[in-house]
């Protein structure tokens, strides 16, 4: 299996959307922490900051959360940096319950045995430059951090909305460097032939309550991909634009996708 470097990309009320609970979202721009916190430290590139647990000699993932277009309600770029922080959120970002927040940053720092990398940022658009924009950040975290292998270890996508769509994007660019995308909701996703993304598993969500443009923006990508080869699944909640709420499927899809990495 292709990679090098695990991301979970997720992304929330991308190309316009609602939160997961319903809420109005609100203007989110947390002032970022840096240096030793609690269980690790927080080390930025521009607009966007790594949590690297405390106790690991050489990192095996990153996870990366990229959030949605912008806020609705603001128009400001929406941010992920308080999910990975761990820091409260003055407004709804990324899941707009604090519990589910919680539940998700858990869960991703308990892959690989503890040995992952958190990293989240404002807004990325799918387009080469937000591409070299992140790969830049995970080099000049890892030489900050002195843990180098954070610019060569393997990526998992996980995205929602306009995340999703820069997650398949990246693939298709950077698929060597991607060891799965699980991209949620997104009507954005690059229609063209799969390239290097029909190499990278992959896990398409749609919602049925969501807008039916992205429903078939999801079906037209994910169909070709399976003509193509690509091993990927498609699955659909009874939900709206939300992200996903089924944090089951969401790890136990990751999970496999590392277990069949680390066995290649």
């Amino acid at each position: 299996m292709k990679a090098v470097v695990v991301l979970l990309v997720v992304c929330t009320v991308a190309c316009g959307g609602g939160s997961s609970s319903g809420l109005t979202p609100l203007p989110t721009q947390p002032t970022v922490p840096t240096g030793q916190v609690d269980g690790g430290q927080l080390i930025t590139h521009g607009e966007m900051v790594a949590f690297l647990p405390d106790g690991v000699n050489a990192y095996r993932a990153t996870i990366v959360f990229l959030p949605g277009l912008r806020d609705p309600a603001t128009g400001l770029p929406l941010d992920s940096r308080a999910l990975v922080t761990g820091e409260s959120m003055s407004g709804c970002a990324i899941w707009c319950l604090p519990g589910e927040r919680a539940a998700v940053r858990s869960r991703a720092l308990q892959l690989l045995g503890g040995n992952v990398a958190l990293v989240g940022t404002t807004t990325l658009e799918d387009n080469p430059g937000s591409y070299d924009k992140l790969l830049q950040a995970l080099s000049s975290i890892g030489g900050q951090s002195q843990h180098p292998e954070l610019a060569t270890i393997p990526i998992l996508f996980v995205g929602h909305s306009m995340g999703g769509c820069t997650a398949y994007g990246f693939s298709r660019v950077h698929g060597n460097r991607v060891a799965g995308f699980f991209t949620m909701k997104g009507g954005c996703h690059n229609p063209g032939p799969p390239a290097a993304a029909a190499g990278v598993p992959g896990h398409f969500l749609i919602g049925a309550a969501d807008a039916p443009y992205r429903a078939a923006n999801i079906t037209e990508v994910y169909n070709a991909g399976r003509a193509a080869g690509a091993p990927w699944v498609l699955t659909t909640d009874p939900n709206g634009h939300e992200p996903v709420l089924d944090f089951d499927l969401l790890f136990d899809w990751i999970e496999d996708v590392l277990a069949g990495f680390q066995g290649a």
